[in-house]
């Protein structure tokens, strides 16, 4: 009797309040309405403390908003064509690599312009889970082995810093100039990359600057329309897409945070580009100048059998078809010097204007969900019985007694049940399931082309990607591209690289953004796989590991 008070007034202490048994209950029809019955099955049986944090979980989830959005995103997938397709027009897109002088001084001037009144904002996309890395934290933390060991983040902090700078002299301006920073992540790595930032003093940027927000979640689905769940009380749910950038600055703060600062032009780019250049201000004067609501940069592509996404002209808007969608005749099609006539590939690095970002809230539900067919954990329910053997029930919920133990000391098995109940436990395979995603270039089509512009960028020195963990696109891969563009640097201003016919330097970004500002090194030599970076508290510059740099000879 003793034992049964105790237990009861235990449950009555952990039951869950008369408010969320009424949510739960709302929940729970709603799931039954769009088929998803499933998601509950384990609910009665769970402790309170678990089934507060499902109903929770639970809320997170539009069931029948998220069938509709497989439906559609299956049928898109089954009839997916490049329909009318052709290359963008002229009259949309520029190069840097044949623009002229007075085009660069032009652009850079008016994009510097920009930054020093703070009207320009970065935001990057690092909600991926980045899991063909297999580093175990988040991608924008990994360390791509430079010399100086400097992480993604860290490259595009002290990038941001270097272009503050060089505005802030550039216009002769004595008021401080920010550029904040907008940080994308996903529910599981917000802590750990807020985490990073403090445990690093946000890489000298002021925290009031750099802002986190999150990216809402899809769940992951089979095929025949049903919510996979990673465990009895846990769907399986993943970020919906760089695409969710929009509705995540729409929902979390981020465009009222935006406004709020002044605001006016937002350079939007993928964590996993090494070579970025935030807010770039020849991309910024070239998008200002045009008048563009949204304009992307590109590279060229290889060759015809590079697997890229290419940006087209689709239906008389700007598109990105991908390498899957294009046939062999467009694909292969050149023109008459002979250049592909489909060479400009997508490198998720873009401008959007804050005229075209304030309307997202309205144009983002339009944005199509895409089919990502990949292996997850699935949890699967097989039947038990409730109660081993040598436990004998106690009558309350929870609590059972092991044969032959002291009365006062129960056993709780985490699990509820009368005697000859059966009970679900779970096992855990591994099924292909699908994953919904939105992506960002589909805002594209958004606007007119008059008011979208396309910018070619040199790829050698503004894209590397970081996407595998070994191979093409891998850390090695990225390190090599940075140290190579360092190496260019110093031998364009006269400087000299010894050692390692194959090595390069690192320049730090606070030394020099995109190549400027590089006359010290004139007349010196640099070691292989040296860093050359900024001694703040001199405002010198110093060179460390492996060797200090000598005077050139000769």
């Amino acid at each position: 009797m003793v034992l049964q008070s105790a237990a009861a007034c235990m449950q009555r202490r952990d039951a869950l309040p008369p408010r969320l048994q009424l949510r739960a209950a709302e929940l729970r029809r709603a799931y039954r309405e769009a088929g998803q019955a499933h998601v509950w099955a384990a609910f009665d049986r769970l402790p309170p403390n678990r089934q507060r944090a499902f109903v929770e979980h639970a809320a997170s989830v539009d069931p029948a908003q998220s069938l509709r959005a497989l439906a559609r995103a299956l049928r898109m997938d089954a009839r997916r064509c490049p329909g009318n397709t052709a290359p963008l027009p002229r009259t949309c897109c520029a190069s840097t690599l044949s623009a002229s002088h007075e085009d660069f001084a032009r652009w850079t001037a008016i994009g510097l312009e920009h930054i020093c009144h703070s009207r320009v904002a970065a935001v990057v996309m690092a909600a991926g889970d980045g899991t063909r890395l297999r580093t175990g934290h988040p991608k924008g933390c990994h360390d791509i082995g430079l010399p100086s060991h400097k992480s993604l983040f860290q490259l595009q902090a002290e990038r941001i810093r270097r272009i503050e700078t060089l505005a802030q002299t550039q216009c002769c301006s004595t008021s401080p100039v920010s550029v904040p920073w907008y940080i994308m992540t996903n529910r599981r790595t917000r802590a750990a990359t807020e985490d990073f930032f403090r445990r690093h003093a946000f890489f000298g940027l002021q925290p009031k600057n750099v802002v986190f927000f999150v990216q809402h979640d899809m769940p992951c689905m089979s095929e025949d329309g049903k919510i996979i769940m990673e465990a009895r009380d846990r769907m399986a749910l993943a970020p919906g897409g760089n695409g969710g950038v929009f509705c995540a600055m729409a929902t979390e703060g981020v465009l009222e945070d935006m406004a709020q600062r002044g605001i006016e032009h937002v350079h939007c780019f993928s964590v996993d580009n090494s070579m970025v250049r935030v807010a770039d201000p020849i991309f910024i004067g070239f998008s200002v100048e045009r008048g563009a609501h949204v304009c992307t940069k590109v590279v060229r592509k290889r060759g015809a059998g590079e697997k890229v996404g290419l940006v087209v002209e689709r239906g008389g808007r700007a598109a990105v078809v991908e390498y899957s969608e294009i046939g062999e005749e467009i694909r292969d099609a050149v023109d008459a010097a002979g250049e592909l006539r489909f060479g400009a590939a997508n490198i998720a690095n873009h401008y959007f204007s804050m005229g075209f970002l304030v309307g997202a809230a309205e144009w983002e539900r339009r944005l199509p969900y895409h089919v990502a067919r990949k292996k997850m954990r699935c949890c699967v329910m097989k039947e038990q019985p409730c109660v081993p053997s040598e436990y004998v029930h106690t009558g309350v919920p929870f609590m059972h007694v092991r044969r032959g133990a002291h009365p006062g000391v129960p056993y709780d098995p985490g699990e509820p049940g009368e005697p000859g109940e059966r009970e679900q436990e779970e096992e855990i395979e591994e099924r292909v399931g699908v994953k919904l995603e939105k992506f960002v270039f589909d805002a594209f089509s958004e606007v007119e082309l008059e008011k979208f512009g396309c910018l070619e960028v040199a790829r050698f020195d503004e894209f590397s990607a970081v996407k595998n963990a070994e191979g093409e696109d891998s850390a090695d891969t990225s390190r090599r591209d940075i140290l190579s563009q360092g190496r260019r640097w110093v031998e364009q201003a006269g400087g000299r690289v010894e050692g390692d016919m194959y090595g390069g330097v690192e320049v730090s970004p606070l030394v020099s953004y995109a190549g400027e500002d590089l006359e010290f090194v004139q007349g010196r030599c640099y070691e292989a796989f040296s860093v050359i970076e900024a001694d703040g508290k001199t405002g010198g510059r110093r060179q460390r590991l492996p060797g200090q740099p000598m005077e050139m000879q000769g």
